[in-house]
């Protein structure tokens, strides 16, 4: 998440804490990317496909049940802090900072 630059920045001295907006570090297109489909979680996903369920036909049973599980957790995360009145823009990085740390889980092979 660092890398990507999807974390806060922060100017701390003492007891003092000040956290500021993302420190955009890494790769921009990556990081835009992430941004640009984490809108995707803003509506509740209902049922899955009929091209999407042949696609996932062939893959392993624990990375279709991983890719469940992200998506439930990052639909509610988007409709969490929407509901507490936090801005659209600070939901979406969010939930794309979120989503980062399930595509590193599949790139580990962290998937449990």
């Amino acid at each position: 998440m660092a890398y990507l630059g999807l974390v806060t920045s922060e100017h701390s001295s003492g007891g003092r804490r000040i956290q500021g907006g993302i420190t955009k570090a890494g790769t921009r297109h990556i990081r835009s990317l992430l941004v640009e489909s984490s809108w995707h979680f803003r509506y509740p996903f209902v049922q899955k496909s009929r091209a999407l369920k042949e696609r996932q036909q062939h893959q392993d049973i624990a990375v279709v049940s991983y890719a469940d599980k992200a998506n439930n957790r990052l639909t509610r995360k988007f409709s969490k802090m929407t509901y507490h009145n936090k801005s659209t823009k600070t939901t979406v990085v969010a939930v794309a900072r979120e989503m980062s740390g399930f595509v590193w889980g599949m790139m580990t092979d962290n998937i449990a």
